[in-house]
């Protein structure tokens, strides 16, 4: 009883993203990790069933370190491609320089 008092105040006090999908994956996580090691709550999982929850949960992590990695990706070319074409550097032409 008290663990679940617990994980509805860790529920309120979480934020989130912009897109909110990030937190949600967090909280499944966290909910998912309680209710398997909790010995109140105890489920009786069988083994086939943990490798296909945990299977997921890594599947999910790995998604989201994509995700990541494109937006990084993404962000740093953009920096690239700017540079690049401001006046004054290898691509962005000769800059005026007054008489």
């Amino acid at each position: 009883m008290e663990q679940m008092r617990q994980t509805e105040q860790t529920d309120k006090t979480d934020q989130t993203d912009q897109t909110g999908q990030a937190v949600q994956a967090d909280q499944f996580e966290r909910r998912l990790a309680q209710l398997m090691h909790s010995p109140q709550g105890h489920a009786p999982f069988e083994p086939r069933h943990r490798e296909r929850l945990m299977a997921g949960v890594r599947a999910r992590r790995r998604a989201r370190a994509a995700r990541k990695a494109v937006g990084s990706l993404l962000v740093v070319s953009g920096l690239v491609v700017g540079l690049l074409l401001l006046p004054g550097t290898l691509l962005g032409g000769e800059s005026e320089a007054p008489d």
